[in-house]
């Protein structure tokens, strides 16, 4: 059911009163401040054959809280008194925590969201933008009025944006690259207001999204100007770009830290300013800068990196010092090893990275259907699973759970106390995966909320619910996934955005790009970054 506008801003008089004696209480949720109890006061003369205004006051929060949003909504609007009943912070509080939304009014402040200058308005001509004057503040000039508390501002912006998602109301920002950041670049990444990449000679190039103004060009790696030279005259010779031992190989921007892997170490800096933190390189007795950097991780202030050279322990770094600002801070390195024994018989094929949660790391194997759960603060080997049938791929892990795909089209859901298989789902029927090729089977990824899971393969992704359910399923050749308030996937064929219910598992709308579409660069709450391929064009969906 459609629900009514929430920003009501007053009542006609003389509908509903309440006695002059009644107090609300804590409807249902938990108590925000002080200010929820909010004294509705009538004359004492007025004379009501109302008995809802005689109820006991237990009874009527009771009432209320089983109401709707569109009924509070059409009850808010009978009178002021009603309105100043509906206009409590216990009550929208829990509806927020219906909803999700709590973290709109803890960790995301969508106040201090403020929309950048844009390029273009989709969807019909209607705008993204939450009208801020639906609000009654204190300096409102609204008579009699009382400020709307501060939980149900916070819903009626969440379900603003929540809205903007569903209908695919956003504004389109444009960035255009220079020519040398774009045809040097190695690896690129965002964090939605800084845009940074990195090159074929060790130099990292900073944009600002806000004014598309170049920021800074600095150097990440060590290298000397006679080893930058023979890497430009060996590139111009070819005419192409070429991979070289000085390049940037991966690049994390993420609340204003940003971080190059290069071979040989790596450096941290302010993504914003691009003033260095500190550069990372071997110890003395370490080789790691002999291997290139395969695949990498910035999360929780651990810098994870896997290498080439399967046999190569896993590195991580924790640079949580450097995160918190402290003068000196240690960076403390971590290295996975393990040794053959009965019950891990391929040690030097057991370092391919899957995903990390907090202490927790999963590797796998390029060649055996197995995977292994870590403890970084050992670091140990907590456990062994086994039953994939074929090798494992991808993988996603959080406190309580494990899932992981493999080349025969199969997620499989485990617990991180058990090394017994949960739950088994495939991407294909038996039928089809005995004459497909294991390239078009292989699960490139696979991610997880508490809602449904995602798998994707070169040419499918799939999404069922906790339970196993399979709720959709489309034939694209899948090239990314993201999930914030939404499911945020990148496909190569056809080249699009497209954005996905994550409670029914149905797609909300997509977006096609002429152009091409190079890769999906960062998505958050309000906004969706990719980079448009083959023109220098990074583009923002706005979608606050």
């Amino acid at each position: 059911m459609t629900q009514p506008c929430m920003h009501v801003r007053c009542g006609h008089k003389g509908a509903h009163r309440i006695p002059t004696s009644f107090k609300m209480t804590s409807a249902q949720g938990d108590a925000h401040t002080n200010d929820v109890d909010v004294v509705c006061q009538s004359e004492p003369s007025t004379y009501s054959l109302d008995p809802v205004d005689y109820l006991p006051n237990e009874i009527l929060c009771k009432i209320i809280g089983f109401l709707s949003v569109e009924d509070l909504c059409h009850l808010a609007v009978c009178s002021k008194a009603w309105r100043n009943v509906t206009n409590t912070n216990s009550l929208w509080l829990h509806l927020c925590k219906l909803r999700d939304w709590e973290r709109f009014g803890t960790e995301v402040d969508l106040r201090k969201e403020k929309p950048i200058h844009s390029t273009e308005t989709r969807k019909w001509g209607s705008i993204p933008t939450f009208q801020a004057e639906s609000v009654i503040t204190g300096d409102c000039n609204v008579k009699d009025l009382a400020p709307t508390c501060e939980w149900k501002e916070v819903y009626m912006r969440a379900w603003h944006l929540d809205r903007n998602w569903s209908e695919g109301r956003y504004r389109e920002h444009h960035a255009y690259l220079p020519v040398r950041t774009y045809y040097k670049a190695s690896s690129v990444a965002s964090d939605g207001r800084t845009y940074a990449a990195g090159d074929y000679y060790g130099f990292v190039r900073l944009l600002d999204f806000n004014s598309g103004r170049f920021l800074r060009k600095f150097q990440a790696t060590n290298s000397t100007r006679s080893q930058i030279l023979k890497i430009k005259r060996a590139s111009m010779s070819r005419k192409t770009k070429t991979e070289s031992d000085i390049a940037i190989h991966h690049m994390h921007l993420k609340n204003d830290i940003g971080v190059a892997v290069f071979k040989g170490g790596m450096l941290v800096f302010e993504g914003s300013t691009g003033n260095a933190l500190r550069r990372i390189t071997p110890s003395k007795w370490s080789d790691f800068d002999r291997y290139l950097p395969r695949k990498s991780y910035f999360e929780e202030n651990k810098i994870i990196v896997s290498y080439n050279w399967l046999d190569f322990p896993l590195h991580i770094w924790d640079i949580s010092d450097l995160v918190e600002g402290v003068d000196n801070g240690a960076c403390t390195e971590t290295i996975l090893h393990t040794e053959t024994s009965e019950d891990n018989p391929h040690p030097e094929a057991s370092y391919h990275l899957l995903g990390c949660h907090g202490h927790f790391v999963i590797t796998s194997s390029l060649s055996h259907p197995e995977f292994l759960f870590w403890d970084t603060r050992t670091p140990e080997i907590i456990r062994i699973y086994k039953g994939h049938k074929g090798n494992v791929s991808c993988g996603h892990l959080d406190e309580n759970t494990i899932m992981t795909g493999d080349n025969a089209g199969e997620v499989k859901v485990w617990t991180t106390a058990s090394d017994v298989c949960m739950k088994t789902l495939s991407e294909f029927p038996p039928e089809v995966c005995l004459n497909s090729h294991f390239h078009h089977r292989r699960i490139n990824t696979v991610q997880f909320t508490d809602k449904v899971i995602v798998a994707g393969s070169q040419s499918r992704i799939v999404v069922w619910s906790r339970d196993g359910i399979l709720l959709n399923m489309e034939d694209v050749e899948l090239r990314s996934t993201s999930i914030c308030n939404r499911l945020v996937t990148c496909t190569r064929s056809p080249e699009l955005i497209s954005v996905w219910d994550l409670s029914t598992g149905k797609r909300l709308y997509r977006h096609e790009f002429e152009l091409g579409l190079l890769d999906l660069l960062y998505t958050d709450d309000t906004r969706i970054v990719v980079q448009v391929g083959y023109n220098r064009l990074v583009k923002m969906l706005q979608f606050w």
